[in-house]
């Protein structure tokens, strides 16, 4: 099987929540295994992230096999990655 991996950094000053990461594999190919767990949608790998603070890193990896035997291993990666952060703001109303 071939490995994918995935590093998340947050180089930001505050930490980023609610972290979605989605990896669609290629048809072709069978998922074997994730680090951590993901939940699998179809051919789509994904893993929730509650926190990521600031300044820290992720490591994410799966490994895929293909489908029919003789068949090549190109894995096609599609990750995408969503999340929220609270920013803190100040609003000054002039009377």
């Amino acid at each position: 099987p071939s490995v994918i991996e995935i590093t998340l950094a947050n180089r930001g000053s505050v930490p980023v929540d609610q972290v979605i990461v989605t990896d669609a594999v290629d048809s072709t190919l069978k998922i074997v295994a994730s680090t951590p767990k993901a939940e699998l949608s179809g051919t789509t790998l994904v893993w929730s992230i509650p926190r990521i603070n600031a300044g820290e890193t992720k490591s994410l990896s799966f490994q895929v096999a293909p489908l029919n035997a003789g068949a090549s291993e190109i894995a096609v990666a599609r990750a995408s990655v969503t999340f929220s952060t609270a920013v803190q703001s100040e609003i000054k109303l002039a009377a």
